[in-house]
């Protein structure tokens, strides 16, 4: 999004829906509703104000239950590694 190649809301797209059912294209994935497997991620901010907050996830589901995955330190996204957090 930074280039102007693809808005954060293609972005969010790629990454949410596109990838995941090109990787399983057998399973019910990239959308919320009867007969999906109702697993995403839940975010403190919005990614499509600002992609890097994709990396704020507050809770993860999958298959419908709610995971505690170990601690992932994610690099930042956008960001020189010194430059603060926006």
């Amino acid at each position: 999004a930074a280039l102007g190649l693809m808005t954060n809301l293609d972005l969010l797209r790629a990454w949410a829906v596109t990838t995941p059912r090109a990787i399983f294209p057998g399973r019910d994935l990239g959308r919320l509703g009867d007969g999906a497997e109702a697993s995403f991620l839940v975010l403190s901010g919005n990614p499509i104000e600002d992609f890097a907050r994709a990396h704020d996830i507050t809770a993860r589901v999958k298959q419908g239950r709610r995971i505690e995955p170990r601690p992932v330190e994610m690099p930042a996204l956008g960001r020189a590694p010194d430059e603060p957090p926006r």
